[in-house]
C-alpha cells in the first residue's frame, strides 16, 4: 500500500512547484530526467523561445567549420545566397540567407575580419570557426578558462570560458547595438507581415 502510494506521488509532477520534504515521508512532485527534459524543452525549444535567447555577443566554436551569424548589423559586404543550408550540431539544418564579411573589434583595439560568414536568422550564437581561424594562420590557445589569439606572434585578442564555450572579448560599440535592434525588429516586421499575409 505505502509503495503504491510513493510510485504515484512520484508519477506526478509540476515544474513550477519546488519539492518539499516531510517528516520521514518524501512528499513531493518528482519526475524523472527524461520527464522533465522534455517538459524543459516543449516550454522553451520554440522559435519565439530562440529568437529570445540570442545573443549578441561572439563565441568561439572549435567543432565549426563555417563563420555563422543571425545578426545583420555588423556586416560589411553581403550577397544574398538562395537554396542553401547548414546542418547544425544539433543535427537539424537551417537556412542560409546570404554569405557576409564580418569586422570584430577586440578589447585590445585590434581588428579580426571574418570572410565568408554565413548568415542565418534562425540561430541563437554568433559563432567564429576555430578550424578557419586556424587555417588563415591565426594561433588559437586554450589554457586555463582562458582563450588567446595571436597571430605571427602578435595578441590580436582573448575570450573567456562561459557555459562550456569561449565568449570572445569584443568591443560592442552602441551603433552595433543599435543597429542589432534595429535588425530585430525589422526581422520580427517581416515575421508580423508574413504571418498577417499566410
Amino acid at each position: 500500500m505505502m509503495a503504491r502510494q510513493f510510485q504515484s506521488e512520484l508519477m506526478s509532477f509540476d515544474l513550477n512547484r519546488p519539492f518539499r520534504f516531510e517528516g520521514a515521508h518524501f512528499k513531493s512532485t518528482m519526475a524523472t530526467a527524461k520527464e522533465v527534459w522534455d517538459a524543459l524543452q516543449k516550454k522553451y525549444d520554440t522559435k519565439e523561445g530562440r529568437l529570445k535567447k540570442r545573443s549578441e555577443d561572439w563565441w568561439l566554436d572549435t567543432g565549426a567549420s563555417r563563420h555563422v551569424s543571425y545578426d545583420l548589423s555588423p556586416f560589411r559586404k553581403y550577397n544574398k545566397v538562395k537554396d542553401k543550408n547548414i546542418l547544425l550540431g544539433d543535427h537539424h539544418t537551417t537556412k542560409v540567407s546570404g554569405i557576409r564579411e564580418v569586422e570584430l573589434k577586440f578589447t585590445s583595439g585590434k581588428m579580426l575580419v571574418l570572410k565568408e560568414v554565413l548568415h542565418t536568422p534562425e540561430i541563437r550564437k554568433n559563432l567564429v570557426s576555430g578550424y578557419l581561424l586556424d587555417k588563415a594562420g591565426f594561433t588559437q590557445t586554450i589554457e586555463s578558462d582562458l582563450f588567446t589569439l595571436t597571430k605571427n606572434n602578435v595578441f590580436m585578442g582573448k575570450g573567456y570560458a562561459t557555459d562550456v564555450i569561449f565568449k570572445l572579448n569584443l568591443e560592442i560599440s552602441k551603433n552595433l547595438s543599435f543597429a542589432y535592434m534595429l535588425s530585430s525588429f525589422m526581422f520580427g516586421m517581416l515575421e508580423f507581415v508574413m504571418l498577417i499575409k499566410g
